[in-house]
C-alpha cells in the first residue's frame, strides 16, 4: 500500500516491519518448534499441507506489494487486471480452510434466505472464486467485472455453464443489465477496495437493476470509520468509506437496509461491512457489530473445513 504525504516512507517501512515480525513467527513455529503444529499436520496430507503453505506464503508476500494510495477505477483496474491470481482467488479462502467452507460456513448462512434466485448478478467476480456456487444457485447468472483478464478467464472457466454469461464494466456502472432484471445482486471481497464515489455509483446502479422483491448483498470498506487522513490502511480498503455513508446513500437512492453488519478484517477495528439491502422496507432491520468474525473464521477452518477436504 502506498498514501500520499510526507510520512510514506516511513509508513511503509512500519508496515513492512509489522509483516516481516509475523512472517518470522510464523517460521518459528514451523521449523523451530515443529511440534506446535503436529494436531494440524495430523489432518493434512502432504499436498494439502503443501497447498497450505504455498497459501500463506503468497498472501504474506502479498502484503509487501506497494497498494496504490487511491481507490479509484484506473488503481483497481491495474491491481487486478495484472495480479497474477496464484490460486485464483482462493488463496484469500485461506483463514477459512478452504473456499468452499468459507462459503458453507460463512457466506450462504448469511443469503441463504435468497438462494436459489432466479436472476443473479455478482459485481467483480474476479476468478469466479463465489461464481460456481452462484451459477448453481440461479436461473439467470450474470457477471461483471472491470478486468478484462478476470472476465476472460471466467468466460473460460464457466463455459459449460449456458444460465451464465461475463462483461466487462467500466467500474462504475451496469448498462449492460437491464433495469429491475436481478433477483439477487453479490459482491463479496471486491468493492472493500474502492471509494466512496465509486460505491455510491454501483449502489444506485444496483438499486436500479434489483426487482422490486430483489435483495443485495455487498460487501464494503468501513475503513473511514477508523482511518480517516493519511496513513495506511490495513488491505488497500477504501478509506473514505463507513457503513453509515454506504446505509445514508442508499436511503437516497430509495433503497431501504434490512441488514448491516459490521467485521473485524484480519484486525481488531471494525474495518468492514456487509450491508444487506432492497427496494422494500423491512420491518425489523438489524445493524450490529461483529466483534468475533475471525473467530468465527478460525471455527469454520478447524471444524467446517475437516468434512471439505477428505480425499477419497
Amino acid at each position: 500500500m502506498s498514501t500520499r504525504g510526507g510520512g510514506v516512507e516511513q509508513s511503509l517501512a512500519e508496515e513492512k516491519e509489522r509483516k516481516r515480525e509475523k512472517i518470522l513467527a510464523l517460521a518459528w513455529a514451523l521449523f523451530i518448534r515443529p511440534s506446535l503444529l503436529s494436531p494440524v499436520r495430523a489432518l493434512l496430507s502432504p499436498r494439502r499441507w503443501y497447498r497450505l503453505l504455498r497459501s500463506l506464503a503468497s498472501r504474506a508476500l502479498s502484503r509487501f506489494r506497494k497498494h496504490p494510495a487511491d481507490n479509484t477505477v484506473e488503481r483497481n483496474y491495474g491491481a487486478w487486471n495484472e495480479y497474477s491470481w496464484p490460486e485464483d482467488g482462493d488463496e484469500w479462502s485461506i483463514d477459512w480452510g478452504s473456499r468452499v467452507a468459507q462459503w458453507y460456513g460463512c457466506l450462504h448462512p448469511r443469503i441463504a434466505d435468497w438462494l436459489p434466485a432466479g436472476s443473479v448478478l455478482e459485481i467483480a467476480p474476479g476468478h469466479g472464486r463465489w461464481s460456481e456456487f452462484l451459477i448453481q444457485a440461479s436461473g439467470r447468472y450474470r457477471g461483471v467485472d472491470l478486468a478484462p483478464n478476470c472476465v476472460e478467464f471466467c468466460r473460460k472457466r464457466f463455459a459449460a455453464a449456458k444460465n451464465a454469461e461475463f462483461f466487462i464494466g467500466d467500474g462504475m456502472s451496469l448498462p449492460m443489465i437491464e433495469s429491475g432484471s436481478c433477483d439477487f445482486v453479490f459482491s463479496f471481497d471486491s468493492l472493500v477496495h474502492v471509494g466512496l464515489d465509486i460505491l455510491k455509483s454501483y449502489l444506485s446502479e444496483v438499486l436500479r437493476v434489483l426487482k422490486d422483491g430483489g435483495v443485495a448483498f455487498i460487501h464494503h470498506s468501513n475503513a473511514g470509520e477508523h482511518f480517516a487522513g493519511a496513513g495506511n490502511v490495513p488491505g488497500w480498503r477504501g478509506r473514505d468509506v463507513t457503513a453509515e455513508l454506504a446505509a445514508e446513500c442508499i436511503e437516497q437512492c430509495g433503497g431501504f437496509v434490512w441488514v448491516q453488519e459490521k467485521v473485524n478484517w484480519e484486525n481488531s477495528d471494525a474495518l468492514d461491512c456487509f450491508t444487506t439491502f432492497g427496494k422494500r422496507k423491512c420491518g425489523n432491520p438489524a445493524r450490529f457489530d461483529n466483534e468475533l468474525f475471525m473467530l468465527e473464521a478460525m471455527l469454520i477452518r478447524t471444524r467446517i473445513n475437516r468434512y471439505h477436504t477428505l480425499e477419497m
